[in-house]
């Protein structure tokens, strides 16, 4: 999936991790190579409302995730305290919640949007 990504843009900067995975840093001159809609630059549209994803990378995550599962994972963090959001697609199809965005507290035992993205792609907890 990595792979045909960065076959089709040439600012896609593939980073391995564990476990076979590899991540795309969706920032900068990505973001602007895949012409992504205007409403993804719209926080009000954009996952969770804040998150830099709209309608149309999802549709490309989707359709990437037909070869390969795929997550979008976006987080931010001040003082311990931070919001996430993560949609996973598995097979063409959403394969976490619908909004996947949440806020995560540190004393929170919730896993957060995030971690049930990467379960729902397959990454086992090291």
């Amino acid at each position: 999936m990595v792979a045909a990504l960065a076959a089709r843009y040439r600012a896609a900067r593939r980073v391995p991790l564990s476990q076979g995975f590899e991540m795309v840093p969706l920032v900068g001159d990505l973001f602007d190579e895949m012409s992504i809609s205007p409403e993804a630059k719209n926080p009000e549209s954009a996952v969770g409302g804040w998150g830099r994803l709209g309608k149309q990378a999802e549709g490309l995550l989707a359709e990437l995730s037909r070869n390969s599962p795929v997550a979008y994972v976006c987080t931010e963090y001040f003082g311990g305290v931070g919001e996430q959001s993560a949609l996973a697609y598995v097979d063409g199809h959403l394969a976490t919640g619908s909004s996947g965005a949440g806020r995560v507290l540190p004393w929170s035992s919730s896993i957060g949007p995030i971690n049930a993205a990467l379960s729902a792609i397959g990454v086992d907890r090291e």
